[in-house]
């Protein structure tokens, strides 16, 4: 499986880039840190890593995308470092147990954060490369003069969370700070006769939706941790469906990743349902699409159907499609004809 990092203004680079951690660093032992290469690790990055459509961000014109952490050949060589936040991106049931070998992990590029972009990525990496590590958001303020919004970007990211865990304290640092002059000559800290005031952080609901404003995805969990409790309890989770017996009957919820329309198939569209467990693929057949299509077109949707077993391979059979509100603006779903 793979595993996705926050962006960290100390660690990531402008793209996104791979990290391998061993078994044990997964129970908290920082000593367990150590240079395996993905090989080594039991994970063949290049080939294997199962990346969802929704992994997949950034785009075609640079913005430091994932895809490139199973596509590009610059980045076969991992480095292992102490990764506090880590998301366990959804795999298939039978990729699950490379996680008893090894953990490979992406720590996310600056340049995927909306008002960074690659250039102010440049900008911070090579500051940070020339003169160490960033104390705080007002010293890289101070330190590189990227304006206060691209700031509060990377501080509801998550990027300041290594040296300011609370992300309402980091946006304080941020606001006293002081942006070099035009002339190009440092600006220095302003320190006040009085203690810095205490904040209550951002609750994990503030976190989630910062993260999907301003990365198009959440490192630190999925959406459907917070719409779970909501639900009936009879409504089932992505992994829970995989133990059905063929032609039960079931409900899950989850996120639509993706919606193929292969051509030749009458209007029959296969859904990518996400949630915080896995995935799994439900088939719509074109009437079921037709009255269901408004709904299918949420971003999170209530899907009941037949399970079908075929092959080896666990599909949902449609029946019916509500939509679920999630009070949140979440990437839109890939689709594929």
């Amino acid at each position: 499986g793979v595993h996705f990092l926050n962006p960290c203004v100390n660690r990531s680079e402008v793209r996104a880039a791979p990290e391998v951690l061993s078994p044990r660093s997964a129970r908290g032992d920082a000593a367990a840190y150590s240079s395996l290469s993905p090989r080594a690790a039991g994970v063949d990055a290049a080939a294997n890593p199962f990346i969802s459509p929704r992994a997949a961000g950034g785009d075609a014109e640079g913005r430091g995308g994932l895809s490139d952490v199973r596509s590009r050949s610059s980045l076969t060589a991992p480095r292992v470092r102490e990764s506090p936040l880590c998301h366990s991106v959804t795999s298939p049931p039978a990729e699950r147990g490379e996680r008893e070998r090894g953990e490979l992990s992406a720590r996310l590029g600056l340049g995927m954060i909306k008002d960074i972009g690659p250039e102010s990525a440049r900008v911070i990496v090579a500051e940070r490369e020339a003169r160490g590590p960033y104390a705080d958001a007002g010293e890289l303020v101070r330190r590189t003069g990227v304006k206060p919004q691209a700031v509060r970007s990377l501080i509801e990211a998550g990027a300041f969370d290594a040296v300011t865990p609370n992300r309402r304290e980091a946006l304080w640092e941020a606001g006293l700070s002081i942006r070099p002059a035009r002339s190009g000559q440092r600006a220095f800290p302003v320190h006040g006769a009085e203690a810095p005031p205490r904040f209550d952080d951002f609750t994990d609901y503030e976190k989630m939706v910062g993260e999907y404003k301003t990365l198009g995805i959440y490192p630190s969990g999925h959406v459907m941790e917070f719409i779970r409790p909501t639900l009936d309890a009879g409504v089932l989770t992505t992994a829970q469906v995989y133990d059905c017996a063929d032609g039960e009957r079931i409900r899950v919820a989850g996120w639509p990743i993706a919606r193929q329309h292969p051509r030749g198939q009458d209007g029959t569209v296969f859904v990518t349902i996400e949630d915080e467990t896995g995935d799994v693929q439900s088939i719509v057949w074109p009437k079921v699409f037709a009255r269901c299509r408004r709904a299918l077109s949420n971003q999170l949707i209530l899907l009941q159907g037949r399970i079908d077993r075929w092959d080896g391979t666990t599909n949902i059979v449609a029946e019916r499609i509500d939509a679920i509100g999630a009070g949140i603006r979440m990437p839109s779903a890939h689709d594929w004809h």
